[in-house]
């Protein structure tokens, strides 16, 4: 009988315990998770904490894709070529306005109408035994003073199949080709090239500026081809002068290069001031 009344009571005792812990637990699941918020709170209000990079990255994209749309061709090729001070630097994907694949068929396109015009010593068309891979990379110019301005342009290389050709094109987003070259195994015929070349490579719509495009060749000038080729990634140690050519309307004035060594030709529309 003892034990019994001891069971009972002991249970009566656990009975209370557990009804305690109840209304306790209830008590702090209504109150505990309002008072953690308001400490959290109060804590982050005078709390300082760093964006991800990820943020300024799309946001500094924005601001300099909106800048250089209203860059005309003259300000984006002092850009690339530093005579606007710049940084250069690989576009990220998403910065591009042309796929890969859209920006090598246009380079092909614009190399053709070169050609037929007699201004560029071979065609990239394929037919038998003319068939080239090709690799295309986007890259920017910044300007390094603010970071607010960039010149979109891409970098295209065209192999020949049985590697006795290298053709490399520089081009704005638009199409405009500012840079070409030919290395190759033989020598480039540059012969047959056209020698009014500044007349077909400078037009109206090269200029912002309105007004009479005036063209003159220049003199071959003492400086090494190097010297008048600012662009990246072109070795011009081993080039030697065919002509060089100016245009200008108002403000703004394009140098026109032309050159060759033994294995390749280049050619090259550069601003002059």
């Amino acid at each position: 009988m003892r034990i019994r009344k001891r069971l009972r009571k002991m249970k009566k005792h656990v009975n209370k315990i557990l009804c305690v812990l109840l209304l306790a637990a209830a008590f702090l699941g209504m109150f505990l998770p309002g008072w953690f918020l308001f400490e959290r709170s109060e804590r982050e209000l005078s709390l300082v904490t760093a964006a991800p990079p990820e943020y300024y990255s799309a946001a500094n994209m924005a601001i300099a894709r909106n800048a250089s749309v209203q860059l005309g061709t003259y300000q984006k090729l002092q850009l690339i070529s530093g005579r606007w001070e710049s940084v250069l630097k690989e576009a990220s994907s998403y910065e591009r306005e042309l796929e890969a694949y859209t920006a090598a068929q246009i380079a092909k396109e614009r190399i053709q109408d070169m050609y037929q015009d007699k201004l560029y010593p071979l065609s990239l068309m394929s037919d038998y035994g003319n068939w080239y891979t090709w690799d295309a990379r986007s890259y920017k110019a910044v300007d390094a003073t603010f970071g607010t301005y960039a010149a979109y342009y891409w970098e295209i290389t065209f192999d020949k199949y049985d590697n006795s050709e290298r053709h490399t094109v520089q081009m704005l987003e638009d199409g405009t080709i500012f840079l070409i070259e030919v290395e190759m195994s033989g020598k480039p015929d540059v012969d047959g090239l056209r020698v009014n070349y500044a007349e077909k490579m400078f037009s109206q719509e090269f200029f912002s500026e309105e007004g009479k495009i005036e063209r003159q060749k220049k003199d071959i000038p003492n400086q090494s081809v190097a010297s008048y080729l600012s662009y990246s990634n072109i070795e011009a140690s081993d080039l030697t002068w065919m002509a060089l050519w100016q245009a200008a309307s108002g403000e703004e004035r394009y140098e026109l290069i032309q050159a060759h060594s033994a294995h390749r030709y280049v050619a090259a529309i550069r601003p002059a001031n």
